[in-house]
C-alpha cells in the first residue's frame, strides 16, 4: 500500500480506533491511558497518526510523550516516542517511517530540545535512518529473592535444588531484614505525596551537576500514582529533618520492578534497598529488576546489596539538532520512559 497521510491529531477524537490498535498491538496497555498521557505535567502528549491515502482508515500511530530535563545547569523540553503501532494491513511498506519522520518534524515545530526512544530490534534502523544516535545503556540488574529457579539451572537435581534453594532465601533476605531493624529509621509506603516531596525534590534538584530528570510532585503523582496501568507504589526513607530518598516501584508477574530511585547518601540507598528486599520476600517475590544508565555508580553499589546482570541491556537513540554533549551523564530510569 502506497501513500499515507500523517496528520496531528486530537486523540480523543480517535479514542476507539486507539483503544483497538493497543488492545491488538500493544495488549499489556492498561485502560484509561489515553486520558493520562493528555494529563502529563510537562505538556500534553504528541499524537500522529498515519491515515490511508484518501484519509479514512487509521493505518498507524506514534506519540512523543514530553519530559523536562536538566543538562548542564538548564532545563530543556525532551520528548520520548512511544506507542508506534501500524496496522497489520500494511507491515511491508507501512508507515512507520513516515511516522517517525513526521514525529521528528512536529518536535522541531514544538521546540523540542530532544528526541529519545528505546527502540526494539524491528524499529532499530529505521530510527538510525532519521538521525538517531546511541548515546547511553540501560544497563539491568536483577536481585534475586526466591532462589530456586537459578538453582535449578545450575544443579539439576530438583531435591538438592529445593533444600539449597531454602537455606539461600532464608540467608540473603534474612540478613537485610535485620539490618534494617538496627536502623531504627523511618521507612514509608506512600498512596499519597504530601509537601514533604517538595522540599525534598527542592534540595535534590540543587545536588544537580550536569544532567538529570525534572522532577516535581506533581509530576511524580501522574507519573506513579495516578499511573493506569501498574499499581505503582512509593517508598521512602526519613530522618528527623524530613525525606531523605525514595523508591518508586510496582509488582508484576511477582517480580518488583522499580522504577525509579533517587537519595542523598549511601546509607539512605542502603537502608531503602534492605527495606524493597524485606518486602520483597514478604510479599513472596521471585526477584527485584532494576534498569539505569551505565553513567551511574548505581550498579556497583547495588552489586553489594547481591544485585547481578540480568543480561538484558538496551539501548537509548537520542536525536537533536543542538550540542548535548552532557546527555550521557543523564542519570536515567524506566521511569523516563514512554511507557
Amino acid at each position: 500500500m502506497a501513500g499515507f497521510k500523517i496528520e496531528q491529531c486530537d486523540p480523543s477524537e480517535y479514542e476507539d480506533t486507539i483503544n483497538e490498535f493497543w488492545e491488538k498491538y500493544l495488549p499489556a496497555t492498561g485502560q484509561n491511558r489515553l486520558q493520562w498521557l493528555q494529563n502529563n505535567p510537562a505538556g500534553e502528549t504528541i499524537w500522529l497518526m498515519a491515515f490511508d491515502s484518501e484519509g479514512n482508515e487509521v493505518l498507524g500511530t506514534i506519540t512523543v510523550m514530553l519530559r523536562d530535563l536538566y543538562l548542564n545547569g538548564r532545563q530543556i523540553k525532551a520528548g520520548a516516542f512511544g506507542d508506534l503501532m501500524v496496522s497489520e494491513k500494511c507491515r511491508v511498506f507501512g508507515p512507520a517511517l513516515p511516522l517517525m519522520r513526521a514525529a521528528v518534524e512536529i518536535g522541531e515545530r514544538n521546540n523540542i530540545d530532544l528526541l529519545y526512544t528505546v527502540p526494539n530490534p524491528s524499529s532499530l534502523k529505521l530510527t538510525e535512518r532519521i538521525g538517531f544516535e546511541k548515546k547511553i545503556t540501560l544497563k539491568n540488574l536483577v536481585r534475586p529473592v526466591r532462589t530456586k529457579a537459578y538453582l535449578d539451572k545450575k544443579l539439576k537435581i530438583a531435591f538438592l535444588s529445593t533444600m539449597l534453594s531454602i537455606l539461600t532465601d532464608k540467608v540473603i533476605n534474612l540478613v537485610p531484614c535485620l539490618t534494617l531493624l538496627l536502623t531504627g529509621r523511618k521507612i514509608q509506603l506512600h498512596e499519597q505525596l504530601d509537601e514533604q516531596f517538595d522540599r525534598f525534590i527542592e534540595k535534590y534538584e540543587k545536588q544537580l551537576a550536569v544532567a538529570g530528570s525534572v522532577r516535581s510532585r506533581e509530576f511524580l503523582t501522574w507519573r506513579y500514582i495516578n499511573n493506569p496501568k501498574y499499581n505503582f507504589k512509593v517508598l521512602s526513607m526519613s530522618d528527623k529533618e524530613g525525606i531523605c530518598g525514595y523508591i518508586s516501584f510496582c509488582e508484576k508477574n511477582n517480580k518488583i520492578l522499580i522504577y525509579d530511585l533517587v537519595y542523598f547518601s549511601n546509607k539512605v540507598l542502603r537502608t531503602m534497598i534492605n527495606s524493597l528486599i524485606c518486602y520483597a520476600s514478604r510479599k513472596n517475590m521471585q526477584a527485584i529488576y532494576f534498569s539505569v544508565t551505565s553513567a551511574s555508580d548505581l550498579p556497583g553499589k547495588l552489586k553489594k546489596r547481591l544485585f547481578i546482570d540480568a543480561n538484558a541491556d538496551v539501548d537509548v537513540m537520542f536525536r537533536s539538532d543542538n550540542e548535548f554533549n552532557d546527555i550521557e551523564e543523564w542519570i536515567m530510569f524506566d521511569g523516563d520512559r514512554n511507557i
